[in-house]
């Protein structure tokens, strides 16, 4: 098979998985979750998650040039909440926080922590983006919010892959010219959800695409990354100026994330690339999603 690019794709071939889930211990309290080994291939074909390739190479990592990551796959939009309920059937994963309001009218305003009276403009803004009255309901195509950094690994994992790191977000989100939004220099709150009441379906502002073709890396929802907050860590990175597929702290008390989120006004700096932002791993809250990445050797058939 001839794989194109730099178009999208999903790439159809074996995929090596170095690591296997193993099953929980009965001592633990924490509700069981099942994690197999799969073909991570098959499941995101199953899923319909598309992933982008970001070629190996060099980039500006906040103000640090010459960063070097190897090839690697992200998704190409965060994940909604109709793959992460498939998760939830398959595994016995817990639901998220906020998952039994049925985000429309009233309930829309609590499921993302909004005050009274945003129902209406939640349900206009969905019907604007031409969602149908069951999908407000249900909101299969919205991003799944109120998971924790776990929650998401664990999703990850069960498809096969991983969350991104902070390097693998940024660059995927920028490119290598170290522009500072996914679609050039200038902003522009065309090309992004902000300054609303709810967030869009994923993948609604493909004007907003990044470099490599990649959604949603400006407003709508925050993104868990697998970094641990470091400053230190970047300090050191910026002196070094040849770092080589860096990882991040080993250890630390909170995580990266990454993007802005649909309430954030129009002010330009919020919603640039380079932004960082920092959770406890196991907060859950209705700003922050994720989305996943993986790193796996193709074998192309010609």
């Amino acid at each position: 098979m001839k794989i194109e690019r730099p178009s999208p794709y999903i790439p159809r071939a074996v995929a090596t998985i170095d690591s296997q889930a193993t099953q929980p211990s009965k001592l633990n309290t924490r509700p069981e979750t099942r994690v197999e080994r799969v073909n991570p291939i098959s499941r995101l074909e199953e899923l319909g998650i598309r992933m982008i390739e970001i070629p190996a190479g060099e980039f500006i990592f906040q103000e640090t040039p010459g960063v070097y990551l190897p090839t690697f796959y992200i998704s190409e939009t965060p994940i909604t909440n109709g793959q992460y309920e498939r998760f939830m059937k398959e595994t016995g994963q817990p639901e998220p926080a906020f998952w039994q309001n049925d985000r429309s009218g009233i309930k829309a305003s609590q499921a993302y922590g909004l005050p009274e009276g945003f129902g209406e403009s939640i349900i206009h803004t969905m019907l604007d983006c031409g969602m149908s009255e069951e999908e407000i309901i249900f909101g299969p195509r919205l991003p799944v919010v109120g998971v924790s950094n776990g929650d998401a690994e664990a999703f990850a994992k069960w498809v096969g892959c991983r969350l991104p790191t902070e390097f693998g977000w940024e660059k995927a989100a920028r490119g290598t010219d170290g522009r500072n939004y996914p679609w050039g220099n200038e902003f522009d709150p065309t090309r992004l959800v902000c300054n609303k009441s709810a967030p869009d379906p994923v993948g609604t502002h493909k004007e907003g695409a990044s470099p490599y073709g990649v959604l949603d890396m400006a407003g709508n929802n925050y993104e868990w990354t697998s970094t641990w907050r470091g400053d230190l860590y970047l300090e050191f990175l910026h002196r070094l100026q040849d770092p080589k597929n860096p990882k991040g702290p080993q250890q630390g008390e909170e995580k990266v994330v990454r993007s802005s989120y649909f309430r954030f006004n129009q002010h330009p700096v919020d919603h640039q690339c380079v932004v960082r932002n920092f959770f406890i791993p196991d907060a859950k809250t209705y700003t922050i999603g994720f989305r996943i990445a993986m790193d796996i050797k193709i074998e192309e058939k010609i």
